[in-house]
């Protein structure tokens, strides 16, 4: 039997009043929480006045506007836990959570970024916001990170209006620098300037290790010919070697391995039937029809099918580099002293895979920096280096214009008459080419203050001496024209010495007077340099 249950709830309706009381207030709050609106006046924190067009959103909404003339400015329908957000170029960005508030005065703090930053500039230093040149700094780390023992490969791609072309995948070869691209029918390169000293030529970059530079300095327009003359009408490319730090010793070994292999080589014709084909038909049709095959030969042409890039080239070259360093400072009867060791080894291997392609270099470096009074510092700069470059005594590059139908060796292992064979025989037994370089540069500096640090008296002196030995040999290399058939071909053979030396000296003096007037501030630089 079903029975219907009621229940009854004493003082209903006042419960019912109650929940939409409640519930009314509520809503309240929010509204009011929401409806809040916040005026203020953003200011500059050095001169105290206001900051007209600052730009103020609000966080996480597309609710957007900027200060007055004045620097006043007003948002309403705001919720109690806002976050502003102040933006104006020049100065850092700010966000101030609202809590509650209906004022808010802000402050901005200017924001210079990296014009307080010093930049290597023609003999001296100055700050970024000082300079109205284009001139783009490189940080020395930007080349550590790359896996290159070449300091011209590094720089590739680091600063813009900088071309760095190579001709040829070469190991140790010197590429052509531009910058701002083209210079004049003659061609023309930026001067190269280390520590100062101006380089002799763009090889100079090949003495350094990437693991030794504090920073690069790209000087692009035509003042820089005002401090270096003619041979900075190209621009100027500066480099500061790195030194030691008072305070902190550092032992650092850097070490890395890469592998390198050809991005585009011209795709050959291997199969030998379709070569033969297009290399008979380019010719039939000519006053010199001199290539014609038979039908037993095309019997027989899959006899042959070489790809000689597989024959000439490694499928891919492996390059290596090993820095050690020592750097650090002390204090000797209270007087700083600096140094700054290094030993590095590099080796670049070539594609070559016939016969000796590489380069090598082996370096020291040492800098040691004292200063005896505390107005003069003392700084030298030492730097003995060797390089070897293996070159194969035939261009590879002939390798585009042979045959896949040829064969490189006979059946009895003697080399084959033809081009393939030629070729092969010319890089393995025809002889080898190797240039070697020994050579050092010490660099001697003083600095001297005066006027407070006002007046900067600085001389320089270099002294750099290179000896280039070039040594080539030729011989006879062996063909098999037939089984009993073997031929001397070659010449005669020889061999060759070429010695070069390199005698440099620079010297540098120059005086640069530095001064800030409130906010004004002027700089004069008078020099004079010598070089023979």
């Amino acid at each position: 039997m079903k029975k219907k249950l009621h229940y009854f709830i004493p003082g209903g309706k006042t419960c019912w009043s109650l929940f939409w009381t409640l519930g009314i207030l509520l809503i309240c709050a929010t509204a009011s929480a929401q409806d809040i609106t916040v005026k203020g006046v953003v200011l500059d924190a050095e001169t105290k006045g206001p900051v007209p067009a600052v730009n103020i959103s609000v966080k996480g909404t597309n609710v957007r506007t900027a200060t007055n003339s004045e620097g006043v400015y007003a948002i309403s329908n705001l919720s109690s836990d806002a976050i502003l957000v102040f933006t104006y170029i020049g100065y850092k960005q700010q966000e101030v959570s609202l809590e509650g508030r209906n004022k808010l005065d802000v402050t901005l703090i200017s924001d210079f970024g990296k014009l307080d930053e010093v930049v290597v500039v023609g003999f001296g230093t100055q700050k970024k916001i000082n300079i109205a040149g284009a001139i783009d700094q490189i940080s020395g780390k930007a080349l550590e990170s790359r896996p290159v023992s070449n300091v011209l490969q590094g720089l590739q791609g680091l600063s813009p209006g900088l071309n760095i072309t190579y001709g040829g995948g070469s190991p140790g070869s010197v590429p052509a620098i531009n910058i701002r691209g083209f210079t004049s029918i003659n061609g023309g390169s930026p001067l190269i300037v280390i520590d100062g000293i101006p380089a002799t030529s763009n090889d100079d970059l090949l003495r350094l290790t990437p693991s030794d530079i504090t920073s690069y300095t790209v000087l692009r327009d035509a003042a820089s010919a005002a401090i270096y003359g003619a041979r900075a009408a190209f621009g100027v490319i500066l480099v500061t070697t790195r030194q030691g730090t008072e305070g902190r010793n550092v032992i650092s070994y850097n070490n890395f391995t890469a592998w390198g292999r050809p991005t585009l080589l011209p795709k050959p014709v291997t199969d030998p039937y379709i070569f033969s084909r297009v290399l008979e038909t380019s010719t039939d049709n000519t006053p010199w029809d001199y290539v014609n095959y038979s039908d037993e030969y095309y019997k027989w042409a899959y006899m042959g099918s070489n790809d000689w890039y597989d024959y000439f080239f490694n499928k891919q070259s492996v390059s290596k580099s090993h820095t050690l360093t020592f750097s650090g400072g002390a204090t000797v009867n209270s007087k700083p002293l600096t140094y700054y060791l290094s030993a590095d080894y590099s080796k670049d291997n070539g594609l070559n895979k016939l016969t000796d392609d590489y380069w090598d270099r082996y370096g020291l470096r040492s800098r040691i920096g004292f200063s005896p009074l505390s107005w003069l510092k003392l700084d030298n700069n030492l730097n003995i280096y060797e390089t070897k470059r293996a070159l194969p005594n035939s261009s590879v590059t002939d390798l585009y214009y042979l045959m896949p139908t040829d064969v490189a060796k006979n059946p009895d292992g003697t080399w084959a008459n033809t081009a393939a064979g030629k070729l092969a025989a010319r890089l393995i037994d025809g002889g080898n080419r190797l240039q070697t370089m020994f050579g050092f540069q010490n660099i001697t500096g003083a600095s001297a203050l005066f006027l407070n640090g006002d007046l900067q008296v600085n001389g320089d002196a270099s002294f750099k001496r290179e000896l280039w030995k070039t040594h080539a040999d030729t011989k006879k290399y062996k063909i098999g024209y037939g089984p009993t058939d073997i031929r001397e071909e070659g010449g005669t053979g020889g061999v060759s010495e070429n010695n070069g030396y390199l005698y440099n000296n620079a010297f540098n003096l120059y005086t640069t007077y530095k001064k800030t007037i409130g906010y004004h501030y002027m700089s004069v630089m008078v020099g004079y340099n010598s070089e023979n």
